[in-house]
């Protein structure tokens, strides 16, 4: 399981609505320099029900990516009704350290 500090991290947001991924790999770096042991992508302040599907996905796969086995990646979780298929049954999926989402 997961233990230590588990940060349910924003979801940065452009004025148009769109996802600011570059600030969103500000954040990642942050905690990761300061000791994050795992980041729920789009866990947190409701981002889990407005995120549209394709986009809690490339946050996830993102953080995969950049995190790179120092931290767990754990998606937040979909409505069951919206849920996408690659989140897995529960509707996350982490990333251990010994890989990443696909």
């Amino acid at each position: 399981m997961f233990s230590g500090s588990l940060v349910a991290i924003i979801t940065p947001m452009r004025p148009d609505g769109a996802v600011d991924f570059e600030a969103w790999a500000r954040l990642l770096d942050f905690h990761l320099e300061n000791g994050t042991n795992g980041i729920v992508v789009g866990g947190t302040t409701g981002e889990s029900a407005t995120l549209r599907d394709a986009e809690l996905r490339e946050l996830t796969q993102r953080a995969c990516a950049q995190v790179r086995g120092r931290a767990a990646v754990i998606a937040g979780p979909a409505p069951a009704a919206r849920r996408a298929p690659w989140s897995g049954s529960a509707g996350s999926r982490s990333c251990p350290s010994t890989g990443c989402c696909s």
